[in-house]
């Protein structure tokens, strides 16, 4: 998996640190005077702990990019905005409130671009970790509405695959797949999503997503990335171009 992008990185790192910054922001207000350490202790370690737990769950799911952490961290940004604001028509002294909901208002405009919001509801979707593709030659069996033909797949990542294909078809359209490699055997779903002139052919995404059949994906792909395949398709393109001489 790449690196994820520095915006998530960021705003993880952001949440995680939050509650220190608060923490050392009161002992700045108080001149880290010790005499008024229990008056913390009493008056504000509730709202420490509760902000700590918040903040550290929200970004792990920031992290993990899950459709609960994007909800989470909607929910912690308005609990915060929410107390920022009251905390400015308060208080005289102000600015390190008005900075914090800056940051946090910032937050709240960028996780809502579609870009940026997409991939919490939708694991398959990485703008940063595109799949890794393997390039083949396997033949497929297509199946929809009791009509049946084969073609062949040029290449294949864990989100879908490429055919070969002098038939357009029509975006949006499931079939049902079956890939057959030596021992590995996929029967799954798939959607079409795009038609290609250069190189001609159809792109497949994987629609059913059962760990079973994730599984057997990664056990293709990984049978294809092996020497063994690799040693074959040498010898196979080999025999070809001394046929064609």
């Amino acid at each position: 998996m790449r690196k994820k992008p520095t915006l998530i990185k960021a705003t993880a790192t952001f949440l995680l640190g939050l509650p220190l910054f608060c923490t050392l922001l009161i002992g700045y207000k108080i001149h880290f005077d010790l005499k008024s350490v229990s008056q913390i202790i009493s008056y504000s370690w509730a709202m420490l702990l509760t902000l700590g737990i918040g903040c550290w769950a929200a970004a792990y799911g920031i992290w993990k990019v899950t459709n609960w952490g994007y909800y989470l961290f909607y929910t912690f940004i308005a609990i915060v905005i929410g107390a920022d604001l009251w905390q400015m028509n308060t208080q005289i002294d102000n600015n390190w409130y008005a900075v914090d909901f800056f940051f946090i208002a910032l937050g709240a405009i960028l996780y809502r671009s579609k870009k940026i919001s997409e991939p919490y509801f939708n694991p398959q979707i990485r703008w940063w970790d595109p799949a890794k593709r393997f390039k083949c030659e396997i033949e497929a069996t297509f199946i929809e509405k009791g009509s049946t033909f084969i073609s062949k797949i040029l290449d294949i990542s864990e989100s879908g695959f490429f055919t070969e294909s002098a038939k357009q078809q029509q975006v949006g359209d499931i079939f049902n797949v079956k890939i057959s490699y030596n021992s590995h055997h996929i029967q799954t779903l798939a959607t079409v999503v795009r038609n290609s002139f250069n190189p001609q052919g159809t792109g497949y995404k994987f629609v059913t997503s059962s760990r079973s059949e994730r599984r057997q994906v990664r056990l293709l792909l990984k049978a294809l990335k092996s020497p063994a395949y690799t040693d074959l398709e040498s010898i196979k393109v080999a025999t070809d171009h001394h046929k064609s001489a």
